[in-house]
């Protein structure tokens, strides 16, 4: 009776060695994966002047340019993780933010109430019962073709004139090329009732009406980086290829091309984004995905806007025709402020930890209550990028047995010594 009971005595030890071994070794796995494969951290501190006077609170940083370059393609492997004064740490949870435009444009009507001409050039007064600000004129003129110089000035009264806008250009051409037309005056924001506009050309102007406008809402913010732009030699006739490129992979929503000529031009123009390279035996091959398909003019410089983009390599064709090609000196690419918004608490120390190439998307509470987000929360000091490699130069934990086989050849055996003491006690009873 007495061997049954230590028999007994030995199973049950034996079973809670074994329980104690796999969840060891399992765990150890566990431990020694928890937020690990994130090659880059920078710390975030909470300025001096703005503690935390809650218990959490919601605060903010922008990711930097450089940053973007260590992040996977959808922005997914941001990890905000805060250390306790006992040595305990957290995830905590936040938002990602794109600071783009939320605007809506707002038009006032606006009426001809007078035309005269001189021979130098012809006017128009026009007139608005709403005094409303306005930021920018469209005229609907009935040419097809027309490349003409325009002041407008402003006015309460009809009497006393300010000039808004002196020697604004509109353009309108049409031809095998393709058309554009550009009508608008912009000015500073202003709320005049009366307008007038001096076309400074002989030929007869036919204006059927014009339009005040203005935006109102959420501005973009934007980081701005120029990159050089090289010209790719080509085989195709009239036709110049271009090749821009960044310091890291960025979100890009628009570009502003540099170009030298000082002539007028009207050219055709592609925009394309590198999407990845293939190695072959007659080289290396770039393949590109279409970005946008515009004209590119004298007449207007503003910034070729399209949808959000992420890439390192930008490509330009222009078709020049039978004209000269042009020289484009650099390229001004906007990518759109993106704030991570992360819920801290008091006494903890934070750090951002990204890099991680097959991070999938956080799964936090928060989505389903962002409308409870201030839009306005204090900032989070960003520091200066660290490699994990380098901060963490102690070897992590290891478990028990980092290879399954040996933790299954080990349960066998543990089960066949318990199957050998089982079936000797059976007989011994």
């Amino acid at each position: 009776m007495y061997n049954i009971v230590m028999n007994h005595r030995f199973l049950c030890t034996v079973a809670v060695v074994l329980t104690v071994f796999i969840s060891g070794a399992n765990g150890g796995a566990d431990a020694a994966h928890s937020h690990t494969g994130y090659s880059y951290k920078r710390s975030l501190t909470i300025p001096g002047n703005s503690p935390v006077r809650e218990h959490y609170e919601w605060r903010s940083f922008t990711i930097p340019a450089q940053m973007f370059g260590r992040l996977n393609a959808s922005c997914s492997d941001i990890r905000i993780l805060g250390v306790g004064s006992g040595g305990d740490t957290v995830e905590a949870p936040y938002l990602l933010r794109r600071m783009e435009a939320d605007t809506t444009l707002i038009e006032t009507p606006c009426t001809l109430i007078n035309r005269s001409s001189t021979p130098q050039a012809q006017y128009v007064t026009l007139q608005s019962n709403l005094p409303n600000p306005t930021e920018w004129m469209r005229l609907d003129i009935e040419h097809d073709e027309f490349d003409w110089q325009v002041s407008l000035e402003g006015s309460h009264d009809g009497r006393t004139w300010f000039m808004l806008k002196e020697n604004a250009r509109v353009v309108s051409i049409r031809n095998d090329g393709g058309s554009y037309r550009y009508t608008d005056i912009h000015y500073p924001r202003s709320d005049y009732t009366t307008f007038r506009l001096a076309f400074k050309t002989r030929q007869t102007v036919t204006l059927n009406g014009a339009k005040l406008l203005r935006r109102e809402g959420k501005r973009a913010n934007y980081q701005r980086q120029t990159a050089g732009v090289q010209t790719i030699p080509t085989k195709e006739k009239n036709i110049t290829v271009c090749r821009a490129e960044l310091p890291y992979h960025l979100p890009v929503s628009s570009v502003a091309l540099q170009v030298r000529n000082s002539y007028d031009f009207f050219r055709p123009l592609r925009i394309e984004a590198l999407l990845d390279s293939v190695k072959t035996s007659k080289g290396w091959i770039e393949n590109y995905v279409p970005v946008i398909s515009s004209v590119i003019t004298s007449f207007d410089t503003s910034a070729f806007r399209f949808p959000l983009h992420t890439a390192k390599v930008f490509r330009v064709m222009v078709e020049n025709g039978d004209n000269e090609p042009l020289r484009i000196d650099s390229a001004v690419f906007q990518i759109p402020e993106h704030q991570v918004i992360a819920r801290v608490e008091d006494g903890r120390a934070y750090t951002a930890v990204y890099g991680y190439t097959r991070a999938a998307y956080p799964d936090y509470d928060v989505v389903h209550y962002q409308e409870k987000i201030p839009d306005k929360v204090e900032v989070l000091i960003l520091g200066e990028e660290e490699s994990q490699q380098q901060v963490n130069t102690a070897e992590p934990a290891s478990p028990l047995m980092n290879n399954k086989l040996w933790l299954w050849a080990v349960v066998i055996l543990v089960i066949a010594v318990v199957g050998y003491f089982t079936y000797g006690m059976m007989t011994k009873a």
